[in-house]
Formats: structure tokens, C-alpha cells, sequence
């Protein structure tokens, strides 16, 4: 099921209009069986929206057959949930709304109301850090609207795969607002809470600056689903693009969700309070400064990693996965490359987009010990060569050479010891692509004919005995 989070801004023409509605939000396309949308999450476009409405150009493509009608996320944001009998569960900081005459969302809101999750969420976003809190601001009181000051979530009959929404509600400042949320009624106790943060969050963002960058909104909101409840992991299955789109940069629209574990990143890197600081600084003025506030911030906490150094970092750690906490959990992702190497000398060119990565993957064409040699021509870029095998992975910083314009290593052990590669080039430029040229040069294959990896008896009687000659013919015509 592709399902949907966060759509803020997104009211009646979704939660009320049922299937129609939502083909009509979209545009008047046909979008297939209730359940499948052409996006997982509205919110960046209610963002962009946002920003648009107040004189920003739009960072997406508002011509996109698939993109929602801007006039029906405005209408959508004019009225809040209202219910025939309304229930109420209530804590000290957030008011949940209900149907107490449906079945399913008072089941829900009992749930809900046993777990404490209220309380949960509050104070595990907007609580103290001393007693384990993140210390986000709390969101800007909406003057009563939906019976009093506190905070109101609400649930509603919303269609199987969209999970929540949550959407601005008045003005509470020059950039911001205040905010409600609304919850599906069809999930299940892991996702109810895991929604409620993400949902939450965002509700927190509007009060800080409401024209700030899109995927700013997501990926952090991605990566507080796991901090408060960490045994639910749904996050893992939004963040699995990071693996297959290194290439792509931190603020692309469609890496809203999956960059999520760049935020992981370096709130493993520096603590959880990294997320706040950037978002204080993006918030200092009305200008989306995401990127750049990131990096300003990330070079300000001291130590032995500066922006580069952590953009690099995380590049690396896409290929050594054991380098992220929950590491062990993201070894099923697929990386995407941006060359390979399958003869030496070689060469691979390409282009790396502002804080975005190249990976070039070196084929092992050889079962004995090798040295390898690499240049790298690309003012700015920051490179590492990548030697691995089942059990470690080492690192071999490219160093300036002699002529001031190569960056180059030289490292051993590949074939034998190592039977992997990689050469990890990050951009960590906050605008613009820079190109390169990747040389390599590989001594001590040579019996091999530095092209491919030859059977060794061993390997192919091993093979044979599994697999009878038929198979193995059918295995020897697979690797040529």
C-alpha cells in the first residue's frame, strides 16, 4: 500500500469528499483505487503553497499532471473536523477530538487515551531535555480555536494510506502559525503513534517559520518518529531512497522523506539538539535557509568534523551502514551508483550536485592482494577510497597531490583482504554541481588481465558439486 503522511494545509477536499474529492484536489486526474496517491506526502506542497501566497518562487513543479489544485488546499484549510456527538481525551497540553457514535475512532481514541500518548508525544518533542525531552518550542496558540488553548488533534474518516494531516490555522506571526492535526482512523497502535509525532512536529514548525525549505518540514519529521518511539521503525520504509539516490541533493522535493536519515546522521553525530539549533538559526528570518543553516550550524559545534567532513561521513556510511545505530537494520537497501570500474587503468567522469554524493563502485578483478592507485580531479570535492569485506571497512582519505590540482590515494590489499570498492566523492557546496574525472590504476592483477575475476578450481568445483553440470554451465554462461 503506498501510503501517505504529513499533507498539511489539507482540509475538506480530502478528509470530507472522500475518493472524489481527492480527485478532484488533484486536479481532476483519475488516481487509481482509494489508497493509491500520486504523492506520500501534501506537505510540501502546502509549504510551497504557503511561501508562493507570500511572494517566494515555488520550489515545485505546480505543472505536474499529478500536482494538487492550489485552490482546493486553500479552500481545504477554512473549516476544522466537526462531529455529530464529539468525544473528548484530554491532557494538560493537547485536546483529541472524536466520533464517539464510530466505532473505529472511538477505539482509536481509547487507544490512544490508555497509551498516554498525549502526554507521550508532548513531552518527548516539547519537554525538557533534562528529563529526555527535545525542547521544541510548543506550538503557537491558535486562540481558543477548537474549544481552548491547548493544542487539538483530531480523528477522522480519512482514506486507507493517508495517514495525517496537519495544516496552519492563523497567522501568529510575520512567518508563522498556528496549527492542528488530523489522524486517520485505520491504523494500527504503531502507526497512531508514530503519526502523532510526525504530525505533531510539524504543528511544532509552523510556530518556528512556515516559508522555511519543504523537505525541512519532512525529513526532520521523519527522523522524530523513531526518537519518540523508537521500537516502531516505520521509518525504514521511507528512507530507502538515501541508498539508491546519493546523487540527489539534500533539499530535492522528491527526498523529502528518505533524507530523514541524513538527519539521523548527524543527530548521531552531534546529539538530538542538533535538529533544534538548525532549525532556530532557519528561523532568524523569513528566507528558506535550510541547507545553509545546517551547514553554518554543523561548522559551529567544534570538534573534529566540520560540514564537509560530515556530509562526507554520511556519504560513507550509505556504503558501511554498521557507522548508523540501527545500522544493521538498513542492510536490505540497495546503493545506486554513479559508475563502475570493471578494467584498469579506468577512468569515470560525472558531475556531483551541491551536497550530494558520487559512489563508483571498483570491480575486484583479481583474488590475490593489489594496490590501488587513484586520482581525482575536482576543485572542492572531498573523496574517499572505500576497501571492505564481510566483516570491516577501511577508509583512505584522497589527499592533495604535489601540483596542488590532483587529490589521490594509494592503498593495498584489495583482492584478497578486501573484496570490495569503493570511491566515495560528496560536494559539500551548498549550491551549484562540480564535475570531476576519477582515475585508477590497479598493480599486482596483471595475471588476471585486469578485466575479470577468473574461476579458481576451487570455486568451480565447489559450484560444480552444488549444482551438477547442468547448473553449473547455466552459472558459468551467468558471469561472462
Amino acid at each position: 500500500m503506498n501510503r501517505v503522511k504529513g499533507g498539511c494545509f489539507l482540509r475538506q477536499a480530502v478528509l470530507r469528499l472522500g475518493f472524489l474529492g481527492v480527485a478532484l484536489l488533484f486536479g481532476g486526474s483519475a488516481l487509481g483505487s482509494p489508497g493509491t496517491y500520486p504523492f506520500r506526502s501534501l506537505t510540501p506542497w502546502v509549504v510551497d503553497l504557503i511561501r508562493i501566497d507570500h511572494g517566494f518562487a515555488p520550489q515545485l513543479d505546480w505543472s505536474d499532471p499529478n500536482a494538487p489544485d492550489p485552490q482546493a488546499l486553500r479552500d481545504a484549510a477554512e473549516r476544522r473536523p466537526a462531529y455529530t456527538t464529539e468525544g473528548l481525551v484530554e491532557s494538560e497540553n493537547i485536546l483529541l477530538h472524536y466520533d464517539v457514535t464510530d466505532e473505529e475512532q472511538a477505539a482509536l481514541a481509547a487507544m490512544i487515551e490508555d497509551n498516554g500518548l498525549l502526554d507521550v508525544v508532548w513531552d518527548g518533542i516539547v519537554g525538557p531535555r533534562v528529563s529526555g525531552g527535545l525542547a521544541w518550542p510548543a506550538p503557537d496558540s491558535d486562540d481558543g480555536n477548537g474549544g481552548d488553548s491547548r493544542y487539538d488533534i483530531y480523528i477522522d474518516n480519512l482514506l486507507p494510506g493517508l495517514y495525517g494531516v496537519t495544516y496552519a490555522d492563523q497567522a501568529s506571526g510575520p512567518y508563522q502559525y498556528s496549527a492542528y492535526t488530523v489522524i486517520g482512523d485505520w491504523m494500527d497502535e504503531g502507526e497512531t503513534s508514530v503519526t502523532m509525532a510526525h504530525e505533531f512536529s510539524h504543528g511544532c514548525q509552523y510556530g518556528w517559520d512556515a516559508f522555511e525549505d519543504g523537505w525541512w518540514f519532512e525529513s526532520p519529521a521523519i527522523w522524530i518518529e523513531d526518537i519518540i518511539f523508537d521500537d516502531v521503525d516505520d521509518y525504514l520504509l521511507w528512507i530507502y531512497d538515501s541508498w539508491r539516490h546519493p546523487e540527489l541533493p539534500l533539499d530535492a522535493s522528491q527526498m523529502a522523506y528518505p533524507h530523514g536519515i541524513f538527519v539521523r546522521w548527524m543527530s548521531e553525530t552531534f546529539g538530538n539538539d542538533i535538529v533544534r539549533q538548525i532549525w532556530d538559526r532557519a528561523a532568524e528570518n523569513a528566507n528558506p535557509t535550510s541547507i545553509r543553516s545546517c551547514r553554518d550550524v554543523v561548522n559551529e559545534q567544534g570538534g573534529p568534523l566540520d560540514w564537509a567532513g560530515t556530509l562526507h561521513g554520511y556519504h560513507k556510511a550509505l556504503v558501511d551502514v554498521s557507522r548508523f545505530e540501527e545500522g544493521d537494520q538498513y542492510t536490505k537497501y540497495k546503493l545506486g551508483l554513479a559508475g563502475s570500474m570493471a578494467e584498469y587503468p579506468g577512468t569515470v567522469s560525472g558531475s556531483v550536485e551541491y551536497t550530494a554524493g558520487n559512489i563508483v563502485e571498483l570491480e575486484v578483478l583479481g583474488n590475490q592482494d593489489a594496490v590501488v592507485t587513484a586520482t581525482l580531479e575536482g576543485s572542492g570535492l572531498v573523496a574517499s577510497l572505500m576497501l571492505g569485506n564481510e566483516t570491516e571497512w577501511v577508509d583512505y582519505p584522497f589527499e592533495l597531490q604535489p601540483d596542488g590540482v590532483l587529490m589521490g590515494v594509494t592503498a593495498g590489499g584489495l583482492g584478497q583482504t578486501f573484496d570490495r570498492a569503493y570511491v566515495v566523492i560528496t560536494n559539500p557546496a551548498i549550491q551549484g554541481s562540480i564535475d570531476y574525472t576519477l582515475d585508477v590504476s590497479v598493480d599486482g592483477w596483471e595475471g588476471c588481465d585486469q578485466q575479470r575475476v577468473p574461476m579458481t578450481s576451487s570455486w568451480a568445483m565447489s559450484l560444480f558439486a552444488t549444482l551438477g553440470v547442468a547448473g553449473l554451465f547455466r552459472a558459468l554462461r551467468r558471469r561472462r
